[in-house]
């Protein structure tokens, strides 16, 4: 089970339902908690980076408190540094297995 933090937007295709089917459980930010860790026992947590109302070091700091230690991935465009931020997050919240995922937006190019 992937639990992924923040909104989530789909133009059809059956939306979180046929996602959840698939294993993945969607929350808000707000959601985090340890009923929803408990109930959800995911295998990874992803979030963006940087989301509307939180970002990855907020996620990072309530899995800690929360006792999570499983892989928190955050999903991000390409970075200058991504190991400033990297070293960041994982200095804010010690013992969690975090790592930067860099999305591109560019289309694959026939090579």
């Amino acid at each position: 089970m992937i639990l992924v933090i923040g909104p989530l937007k789909l133009t059809g295709g059956g939306g979180p339902a046929i996602l959840r089917q698939q294993g993945y459980r969607f929350a808000e930010f707000d959601d985090l908690e340890a009923g929803l860790l408990l109930e959800a026992m995911p295998d990874m947590v992803v979030s963006p980076l940087i989301g509307q109302d939180f970002d990855a070091m907020d996620v990072a700091r309530r899995l800690a408190q929360l006792g999570y230690r499983g892989p928190y991935r955050a999903l991000t465009a390409p970075l200058p540094r991504p190991g400033l931020v990297k070293a960041e997050v994982m200095a804010d919240a010690p013992g969690l297995d975090f790592d930067l995922v860099v999305v591109s937006h560019e289309p694959d190019r026939p090579g």
